[in-house]
């Protein structure tokens, strides 16, 4: 069997902790506090925005819809098996953090890909050792190999797993055996679109349009449009879209120019998902782009949407007289739909009377990277707890 090397923490550590107890909101802001203060922490754009995220005013803002009387009643599960994926490098402190308030012990594998960043993550936490020795005891990251042999051991003594990845990888977990009673989350590939009111976008002043472009960018070259969570699809709705679109990717162009170094490994495959689609489709009706920085396709209908995948800047275009136009096939393949120019009213008519079900997020443009406690149709606090029932 391959070695399990421990980060921090190990698997002999006693803890009793209660789900959103005071103490965990306390050490998450403590926490937030120190990143913020490390210069090397700070300057590290996934670090500061989780910084940002597990401020103790935020966390206790999403926390808000569970009742005091009713988290009294609530207990921990026991032993959580994080598996974060290789792609959003920062989701393993994520992941963390729901498993803490949860009361929960956690074990937390790194990727590969995370570890530099989660040295840096630990090197912050272990400042906290003395003021939390409870909460600390409960968080273990390991790294180890791939090996299901290992996996399948930390399966055995855990109460609940949590399994972000490809498809592959959630079929490889469900595969290994666990507890009987073992809760198990797969979050699978997912696929995310954006709305975007065409009208709105034109009437919009060069300042306001700036923040939005900048939101769009946060949302999809942070992490080469890798995470789930970012739009692959853009909708233009309505009137004057070729005057939108012109006024919304000519700001793109100079935000994606000033912060994005595309590599030559990105480029190359860039370039070939484009030209290969070009050979093989007849849905195409124009495509754009602007220095292989920013790669616009123009569709010409809608099929196998969770189908057309795109890295690095790369931006499937759809125009649409009307909302209602859209006809999605239904697929449990949607995730996320980011959104501007709509009123809360609108969305509520499209959900309502649309094709566009399948999608659990609505949320506005910039912030389809926030991490909540409802996720993927999961309210994460009930399912990695257990209630307490009383007569």
């Amino acid at each position: 069997m391959k070695k399990i090397n421990f980060l921090i923490g190990d698997f002999k550590n006693n803890f009793s902790l209660n789900p959103l107890d005071e103490s965990i909101f306390n050490f998450c802001d403590d926490l937030s506090v120190i990143i913020l203060k490390n210069k090397a922490s700070k300057n590290n754009l996934e670090l500061f925005t989780f910084a940002l995220w597990c401020r103790k005013n935020n966390l206790k803002s999403l926390a808000r819809s569970y009742k005091r009387g009713d988290i009294k009643n609530l207990r921990n599960l026991g032993i959580i098996f994080h598996i974060p994926p290789s792609n959003v490098i920062m989701n393993f402190a994520y992941s963390l953090i729901i498993g803490l308030l949860t009361g929960n012990k956690n074990i937390i594998r790194i990727p590969k890909k995370s570890k530099r960043l989660a040295n840096l993550f630990i090197n912050n936490i272990k400042f906290l050792k003395v003021k939390y020795p409870k909460i600390i005891n409960s968080i273990c990251f390991i790294n180890y190999e791939h090996d299901n042999v290992i996996s399948e051991k930390i399966s055995k003594i855990s109460d609940a797993r949590i399994v972000w990845g490809s498809d592959e990888t959630i079929n490889e977990f469900k595969n290994i055996k666990s507890k009987i009673n073992c809760r198990d989350i797969f979050f699978s590939d997912k696929y995310s679109i954006a709305i975007i009111n065409s009208i709105a976008i034109k009437n919009l002043s060069n300042k306001k349009l700036f923040k939005l472009c900048k939101n769009f960018y946060n949302d999809t070259y942070l992490f080469d449009q890798n995470a789930c969570t970012s739009p692959q699809t853009i909708f233009w709705i309505g009137k004057d879209s070729m005057i939108a679109k012109k006024k919304f990717w000519g700001c793109m162009e100079k935000i994606v120019n000033d912060n994005y170094n595309l590599d030559f490994f990105s480029a190359v495959n860039k370039l070939d998902n484009l030209t290969t689609l070009a050979c093989r489709s007849n849905n195409i009706f124009s495509f754009d782009n602007f220095k292989n920085l920013i790669t616009r396709v123009n569709l010409k209908s809608v099929y196998d949407l969770e189908k057309l995948r795109g890295n690095w800047g790369f931006f499937y275009e759809i125009d649409l007289k009307n909302i209602d136009l859209i006809k999605i096939s239904n697929s449990n393949k949607y995730q996320t739909l980011s959104h501007f120019g709509f009123s809360k009213k609108e969305l509520f008519e499209i959900y309502e009377n649309n094709y566009l079900k399948d999608f659990c997020r609505y949320v506005e443009i910039g912030k389809t990277m926030e991490f909540s406690f409802i996720w993927d149709g999961y309210d994460l606090i009930s399912f990695l707890t257990k209630r307490i029932s009383t007569k």
